[in-house]
């Protein structure tokens, strides 16, 4: 499901676990998602295995809100990796489990 260019600022999880059983690609760029909240929020959506969540503001967030540039954005996919525990691609790449995972279990809180 391709959500691009909407304007959201924050998503919600599903009401019903049944909710949405079937969506497993969500593209969500240039948005204006900007709160770590929704992004835990999509982790509640177990069935996404892939996301795209490029040129939105949390994208370029620390955990505290603090917006950070340049190599520091790899540390918000990690922080995003860890809040999405069923997510096997993220902006077109390959989440590695051994790799961003375990460093994103470990990071975040």
């Amino acid at each position: 499901m391709d959500l691009s260019e909407n304007k959201f600022e924050r998503i919600l999880g599903p009401l019903d676990e049944g909710d949405f059983k079937t969506l497993i690609s969500l593209r969500l760029n240039e948005n204006n998602l900007n709160e770590w909240s929704s992004i835990d929020q999509l982790g509640r959506y177990t069935a996404i295995k892939t996301v795209w969540l490029g040129k939105n503001p949390i994208m370029n967030m620390t955990l505290q809100g603090e917006m950070v540039d340049g190599r520091d954005r790899h540390d918000a996919r990690v922080i995003a990796i860890s809040k999405m525990p069923h997510l096997q691609n993220m902006n077109g790449s390959e989440v590695r489990v051994h790799s961003f995972r375990t460093k994103a279990i470990w990071e975040a809180p």
